[in-house]
């Protein structure tokens, strides 16, 4: 009607065209320090027909009109598609990466419209590549090399397709860096080059020989270390290394060795093959005349045309200071290089017969004896402390220092030793590692209380000796092979210019182990012998206090507590010292059980000989000598005596020789004996 008015409407929403679908990225190559990636786009997916309206979207699938590439959230490369068909783009090149390290790629796809809006994104990872590591095989502590010659450095190494370059450094003194070379005086290491465009060579060099040229002497610090650079990134930047270095120092030797040696008697052997065999011409050139300036024999006593032999001991008297001088090759080996044809520790061999050996060190090492195997030929290696346990071999090995005997824990090069065996058998010497100075392998300190008695001849006219007893809880109180030892052959005391002390425990031993479980007491007879040496003699011995019951040395009858005193002064003169642990007094005056007349001894004799007579009580003791008319010869005793154990010495000088006997009698008792004089 008039005025009225009428409406209709209708919303159109005018859609924008459908995002981009997310493109495809895919890390095409993952290298040491850069990676290849390719990216597409991709197509729609079809839209439903409408009857009413027709396809809802008429516009090209392939609508994707840019992409990015991020590597994490850095822009590394843009793309446009201006065209309405699948596209692969151009790959890209991350050229700049670093090794060992998680990197995203993220591709975001854009429709025309550019919105970030309006935009889809895909991802994928990768992690680039390990760089080379290096391991240095040998020389890693234990090996002896010759100063001049080449050796070999063995290492292993990973990724090596990524090795660059190679370098060998040596380090004399264990820390500075010097660029190994041979010994021509030339250079040694690899160099096969960086990545080109991410092209190289690599590297699968495993092995150098090395040379110390500048070395003198004997070096117990020389390392190497092994340096391997990797082929950085695409364009060959960004190098970087990994290096190894010995684990341990080893042992660098010269083919010439010299030590100094003070005036006086010592124990040595070449600590080099000899290049001169002949002894007297051999030590002659540094030590001067033989028979005036120096002696020197084998443990034989023999000096005339000797030859110098490596691993053997010889004497040497020196009338003055000397320094000698030996030329020779080292025994030289890598215990790790089975392949190795000359290394090898064959020459460290010592052959050892039954009983009493001289021998010297074969190394240039030092060489704890804790590291020695054993084999006696009846089966495998023992090592030193199962071949003491298994009776093989003798526990104290005994060296020379300042004028006496001493036992020692590691043989030294240059230096003589004694070594007693119950059989034949070869020591393998070879050297050890040390860390911080102490052997990395020790051997177990048993809990034993032992006493080291020294006798030193107050005007250091004679050489010294020692004796050593203990008690320990699985001892025997009989005579042991390894718990107890003989004393040095008397040539060990006398090829040392004749004037010494020979101290023993009882008749021939220099050790005596005894058992810790005793009713009393334990008691060590003592003997000291000197030959030539007229002057008095100090006793000495250091820390007792492992022994925890009484413990004195009893001297002509006399006991001393060696708790309060550490040393005493004897003549040289001495007939009976002991050393007692527990009731000394039981010791000093014993009580048999029953009367008793011991065999004489020396019996034959001449003109000294010695009765045991044992009295189990006080009383009257009536001792005389017959001859075989049934005279009396001499009266020994005619007296009262005390109940215990007491010696009776017959000297027959100005009797005839022939046959005679004793007879002992008291209250109730009688004995007779038989004795033979010998002229």
């Amino acid at each position: 009607s008039y005025n009225a008015t009428s409406s209709e409407s209708t919303t159109f929403e005018i859609r924008e065209e459908p995002l981009a679908v997310p493109a495809t990225v895919v890390v095409d190559s993952t290298d040491l320090k850069y990676t290849i990636i390719s990216v597409k786009d991709n197509s729609l997916s079809d839209f439903e027909y409408d009857d009413c309206n027709g396809e809802v979207y008429n516009g090209a699938h392939f609508n994707t009109d840019k992409i990015e590439l991020y590597n994490g959230g850095t822009l590394i490369n843009t793309w446009m598609d201006n065209d309405t068909e699948q596209t692969d783009f151009a790959v890209h090149i991350d050229k700049n990466l670093e090794a060992e390290t998680y990197y995203e790629y993220t591709a975001i796809a854009y429709n025309s419209n550019d919105d970030i809006e309006q935009s889809a994104s895909s991802s994928t990872s990768t992690t680039t590549h390990d760089r080379p590591q290096i391991t240095v095989l040998t020389p890693n502590g234990a090996e002896i090399r010759s100063i001049g010659d080449n050796f070999d450095v063995d290492f292993s190494t990973t990724q090596k397709e990524y090795i660059s370059k190679i370098e060998v450094f040596y380090l004399g003194d264990g820390v500075t860096e010097v660029p190994g070379e041979n010994s021509a005086g030339a250079p040694v290491g690899s160099e096969t080059g960086v990545h080109v465009n991410g092209v190289s060579s690599g590297d699968d060099t495993e092995n150098f020989r090395i040379s110390d040229n500048p070395g003198t002497e004997i070096n117990y610090n020389a390392k190497v270390v092994v340096r391997v650079h990797d082929v950085g990134d695409y364009d060959g930047g960004n190098v970087q290394y990994h290096d190894d270095i010995s684990d341990y120092p080893f042992t660098m030797a010269a083919h010439l060795l010299t030590k100094d040696y003070a005036a006086g008697w010592h124990l040595l052997g070449p600590p080099l093959v000899p290049a001169n065999n002949d002894l007297v011409s051999n030590f002659a050139g540094s030590l001067g005349n033989w028979g005036s300036e120096w002696v020197a024999y084998d443990v034989t006593g023999t000096y005339d045309g000797l030859s110098l032999n490596l691993g053997e001991g010889y004497y040497l008297a020196l009338a003055g200071d000397k320094t000698l001088v030996q030329e020779g090759n080292p025994v030289i080996a890598d215990p790790d290089c089975a392949d190795c044809s000359d290394d090898n520790f064959d020459l460290g061999d010592l052959s050892l017969d039954r009983g009493w050996n001289l021998i010297a060190n074969p190394l240039v090492n030092k060489v704890s004896k804790y590291t020695f195997m054993i084999n006696d030929g009846s089966g495998g290696d023992l090592d030193f402390e199962d071949a003491v346990d298994a009776g093989w071999i003798a526990p104290t090995i005994y060296g020379w220092f300042e004028n006496s005997y001493v036992s020692i824990d590691r043989i030294m090069p240059f230096d003589g030793y004694w070594i007693n065996t119950s059989r034949d058998l070869t020591i393998k010497v070879r050297p050890h590692l040390f860390e911080n100075g102490e052997l990395t392998r020790k051997a177990e300190d048993l809990v034993t209380s032992v006493l080291e008695l020294r006798a030193r001849d107050i005007a250091g006219e004679g050489i010294s000796d020692f004796i050593t007893v203990g008690l320990s809880e699985n001892a025997d109180n009989k005579f042991v092979y390894g718990e107890d030892e003989y004393d040095l052959p008397r040539q060990a005391y006398a090829s040392m210019g004749g004037e010494f002390i020979d101290m023993k425990v009882g008749t021939d031993l220099m050790k005596d182990m005894k058992s810790s479980e005793y009713d009393d007491y334990q008691a060590w007879t003592i003997s000291i012998e000197s030959e030539k040496v007229d002057n008095d003699i100090e006793l000495s011995w250091g820390d007792v206090s492992g022994f925890e019951d009484d413990l004195h040395i009893v001297v002509n009858g006399e006991a001393i507590n060696m708790h309060e005193e550490n040393y005493i002064e004897l003549t040289s003169m001495i007939e009976e010292v002991a050393i007692v642990v527990g009731n000394v007094d039981s010791y000093l005056n014993p009580i048999p059980e029953e009367f008793g007349l011991s065999a004489a001894y020396p019996n034959p004799f001449n003109p000294t000989t010695n009765l045991g007579l044992a009295l189990n009580a006080d009383g009257f003791v009536s001792m005389s000598v017959f001859n075989i008319r049934g005279q009396v010869v001499e009266v020994l005793v005619d007296r009262n005596m005390k109940a215990g154990y007491h010696n009776i010495t017959w000297n027959a000088d100005g009797i005839s020789s022939g046959m005679y006997f004793v007879r002992v009698e008291t209250g109730v008792n009688t004995a007779m004996q038989k004795l033979m004089l010998l002229k």
